[in-house]
């Protein structure tokens, strides 16, 4: 979530997004009747979406740029395969007996990229043939911590951002696999998931998993540790479950929430947790105290993912509750009360509350579709300004500008005339030197609203055109001829 709580990001597939694996996308929380605007290239794989600090530029991990294109190419056929398909473990008898227990696929050539709030790649931080990913940034800009895959597993790393060659390793030594990295608000301690086999056999089993591009999820611990990786502790009240992407809850740095399926009949259902670890080192038995239940467990109902507002008044997560598919999950975004113990009216325990309550965001930004309630039809304040409407300009009315930085030409509107599509470039406004596909939404004022990406962010692109029925774009681009190299500067 961003600083002031206006945006998310996050990874999404399935659906309306019209690819089978995850994309990056991110959701203007200020408007919910805006649609999610993808900023990944949209093939590949790309996941675990992070802002960078200080901007709207965002971090994640992808694989597009170790994609080979099919002839006939779509976006869908660009998807890596799971390991547990069913076709490889009917190939493959390592696999098949793998694959019986939760596993979690660990996609090979993935890269750590950074992009623009309109999704247009500035910076590649890791070049590998290998595994790297769950990434974040220092809020001094100068060094990133990631996960990536080395001999004895998987392991946590930190390297500036001005000389990648000679990253640090963070966690301990030992064959391990640690993801899922977080950071708390004054950058003192970290936390993260991981597993940490005990056996030779335990040992064994997750080397050969990581070479079939899996990691065993039967057991997945919650550690945290001090900035630099020194004094790790495992959160022993839920050790043995899986349990996994802990994000701190308060100002102190000694909360946090997580996923699990602590004390749940089913392996397959998650709720969300709330800890104090401070109650870690507790007298055995003591440290239950510290652990509350965030989510209610509702049969086959889960709830993971969760996402923490700077000022920790806000959660979003992600939950198949209120869904006639209990695979597809969508997001949620509540108040949150980090004590538990706030009599009505809600107050968060932290924060104060308006004498008037609310009204939902989501009621508020139902989309009009009237004409007369778009952006475009609504008449300005005064003609003939001088600044963007000249006298002499008789023939036209209500001039209003679109778009605020960089070189943006070729507009054409869809069918119903409620948008346009255009291309733009600029390096300082779009972070690109090469045309872009945009799309404007000209039933909202684009002075707070992003153009959203439609082209790949590679390569140049031109000629755009919205098809009839609103759904799909065409243009011409040269993405499938780009070679992407690794940017030191």
């Amino acid at each position: 979530m961003f600083d002031d709580g206006s945006q998310l990001v996050f990874a999404a597939n399935g659906g309306p997004y019209g690819i089978g694996c995850n994309q990056i996308f991110r959701l203007n929380l200020a408007d919910l009747s805006e649609k999610p605007s993808r900023l990944s290239p949209g093939f590949g794989f790309a996941s675990r979406p992070t802002f960078w600090p200080n901007t709207k530029d965002v971090i994640f991990q992808a694989n597009f740029h170790k994609t080979s294109y099919p002839s006939d190419f779509t976006g869908d056929k660009t998807c890596p395969m799971s390991t547990c398909h069913p076709t490889n473990q009917q190939n493959n008898a390592t696999i098949a007996k793998l694959c019986k227990n939760p596993t979690w696929d660990i996609f090979a050539n993935q890269d750590i990229f950074r992009v623009t709030k309109y999704g247009n790649i500035v910076k590649q931080y890791t070049n590998n043939a290998i595994y790297s990913g769950d990434s974040c940034a220092k809020k001094d800009d100068q060094t990133i911590y990631y996960t990536a895959s080395d001999d004895n597993g998987v392991n946590v790393y930190s390297v500036g951002v001005t000389d990648l060659t000679n990253p640090s390793l963070i966690t301990h030594s030992g064959i391990n696999f640690f993801g899922g990295i977080s950071k708390d608000s004054d950058e003192r301690r970290l936390v993260y998931h991981g597993y940490q086999p005990s056996t030779a056999e335990d040992q064994a089993n997750l080397l050969q998993s990581l070479s079939y591009n899996l990691i065993p999820a039967s057991k997945m611990n919650i550690y945290t540790s001090e900035f630099t990786g020194d004094g790790p502790q495992i959160v022993k009240v839920v050790e043995g479950s899986i349990s996994h992407d802990p994000v701190f809850a308060n100002t102190n740095g000694n909360k946090i929430v997580f996923s699990s399926n602590f004390n749940q009949s089913r392996s397959d259902v998650f709720s969300l947790f709330l800890y104090n670890i401070n109650y870690n080192d507790a007298i055995d038995g003591d440290e239950m105290k510290g652990l509350q239940p965030l989510s209610t467990m509702q049969g086959s109902i889960s709830t993971k993912f969760a996402a923490i507002s700077k000022d920790f008044n806000k959660i979003v997560f992600a939950s198949n509750r209120n869904s006639t598919n209990l695979n597809e999950f969508q997001l949620f975004i509540a108040d949150f009360n980090v004590t538990g113990s706030s009599p009505y009216p809600f107050d968060g325990g932290h924060f104060e509350v308006d004498d008037e309550p609310k009204k939902s965001a989501m009621i508020e930004n139902v989309p009009k579709d009237t004409n007369s309630m778009c952006w475009q039809n609504q008449p300005v304040a005064s003609q003939y300004d001088g600044i963007i409407h000249f006298p002499g300009e008789k023939r036209l009315k209500n001039i209003k500008q679109l778009t605020f930085g960089g070189q943006n030409a070729e507009g054409y509107f869809s069918r119903d005339n409620n948008r346009l599509t255009i291309q733009a470039t600029g390096q300082n406004n779009y972070g690109t030197g090469c045309d872009q596909i945009y799309q404007i939404d000209l039933c909202k004022d684009p002075s707070q609203n992003l153009p959203h990406k439609i082209s790949t962010g590679l390569g140049a692109c031109t000629c755009s055109f919205i098809y009839p029925d609103g759904k799909q774009s065409l243009y011409a681009a040269t993405f499938k001829a780009v070679s992407l190299l690794l940017k030191r500067t």
